[in-house]
């Protein structure tokens, strides 16, 4: 079945949601009662994330799932010690990556932006921040970081200047259309449909590729400090656009560089036998981790479903797109004009707003090393997935698309076209 045909029937749209709300409500309690996730026996433990008044929001869309062993009072007190180490270690990592909060005691992303869209010549004292401007219409802000801060913000920008689809300057854009996204009647606002949000679109666009708006320097790997330079060009442009500048930001790759400043403190502890997953499609297993399956879905009988599963045991990155959302799950939405079908998902090229809409679901599948390497395993296989799902295709190949996919570099790469959604293929 094509898949216009798939979502242009609302029955199909509903069957849809009710098996994958079903499947997902089995899958716990099948899990559940498989891995013995229950409180004080050995096996499996889903671990909750401590609560914490400045970041509520902190632990949404992670899970961590621990194997724990031993006497019942020994695996309550092991509990406490994991759940410990992982509420601090995620509760550090979203409040130094957070673009848009500032917290007490912390400098991070949000710090920066703050500071050079607020143009404030004079010494912040709280972020030791110095901020100037120059004859250039330049706005530029020293400030000292946390290690980890400033050793993710330099991976990301190798990668900005290296990687076709990511742009850790392209906040305001990232910002923009999940803005989009996030809507509970999105469709009215596609850029497919609304040529007010079509040209913003563009505009946006333009002004987050030019290079000329914005400067990043590392100038001492001793005392973290970074320079981060924006037009006052660039600022206006955002005015008049009314979209509130937030430049600096890692997007799609935040929850990818969280996931590696958490397993450094996990594995820093010596808990390594279980596993992290996001909403935002990662799992990053541990070096312990045995008899773990990742699902790759497609769509079966006109349903969801889990088309096959890939095993694996030990240190692991798994990184999954998909074009449509389970249930009513936020940030997707599809709809079709005429014969042409329009997918919006989380995954878009920075550089167009958009995938290539070839994919229906994407997964690469690599095995890393047990300890720290300095290397960010996670953000690479993000990227990776940017690549083969936001690159063009040689439409002049009959297996469309599967001349995007990276060979030779370590990777399984699962996927599933959009125009064979019951069918998986491998490279």
């Amino acid at each position: 079945m094509k898949i216009k045909e798939l979502f242009k029937d609302k029955k199909t749209v509903i069957r849809i949601i009710l098996f994958v709300a079903a499947l997902i409500l089995a899958a716990t309690m099948f899990s559940r009662a498989l891995l013995g996730l229950s409180k004080n026996k050995e096996g499996y433990q889903t671990i909750a994330a401590y609560p914490t008044e400045d970041a509520p929001l902190y632990a949404n869309g992670f899970t961590f799932n621990y194997y724990f062993s031993g006497t019942s009072g020994e695996i309550r007190d092991k509990v406490k010690e994991v759940t410990t180490a992982y509420s601090n270690a995620l509760s550090r990592a979203y409040k130094l990556l957070d673009a848009e909060n500032e917290y007490a005691g912390y400098k991070n992303i949000a710090s920066i932006n703050k500071a050079v869209t607020d143009g404030d010549a004079a010494q912040d004292t709280q972020q030791q921040a110095a901020v100037g401007s120059d004859a250039s219409g330049i706005r530029t802000v020293q400030v000292s970081v946390p290690e980890e801060l400033y050793n993710a913000l330099k991976d990301a920008y190798a990668r900005t200047l290296t990687e076709e689809h990511f742009n850790m300057f392209a906040g305001d854009l990232y910002g923009y259309i999940t803005g989009i996204l996030i809507l509970n009647e999105p469709q009215e606002f596609d850029p497919a449909i609304n040529s007010d949000t079509a040209a913003r679109l563009e505009g946006i666009i333009e002004l987050v590729n030019n290079p000329d708006h914005f400067k990043l320097e590392f100038l001492n790997d001793t005392e973290h400090i970074v320079s981060f330079s924006v037009s006052e060009d660039y600022l206006a442009a955002l005015e008049a656009f009314e979209v509130d500048a937030a430049p600096l930001n890692l997007g799609v790759l935040k929850d990818a560089y969280m996931l590696e400043m958490v397993r450094a403190e996990l594995i820093k502890a010596g808990y390594t036998d279980g596993y992290i997953t996001t909403k935002s499609g990662l799992t990053l297993a541990l070096s312990k981790q045995k008899g773990l399956n990742y699902c790759i879905y497609g769509v079966k009988d006109e349903n969801v479903a889990i088309l096959d599963t890939v095993p694996n045991d030990g240190a692991a990155v798994y990184s999954s797109f998909k074009a449509f959302g389970f249930g009513n799950e936020a940030m997707y939405y599809a709809f079709a004009i005429g014969d042409e079908m329009y997918y919006r998902n989380p995954y878009f090229s920075l550089k167009t707003g958009y995938d290539n809409g070839t994919y229906l679901t994407l997964y690469s599948v690599c095995s890393i090393p047990e300890s720290m390497d300095g290397s960010y395993h996670c953000a690479e296989a993000v990227c990776r997935n940017l690549k083969i799902w936001c690159g063009l295709s040689d439409s002049s190949k009959p297996d469309t698309g599967s001349d995007n996919i990276p060979a030779g570099d370590g990777y399984d790469t699962y996927y599933v076209y959009r125009n064979n959604m019951s069918f998986v293929n491998k490279s």
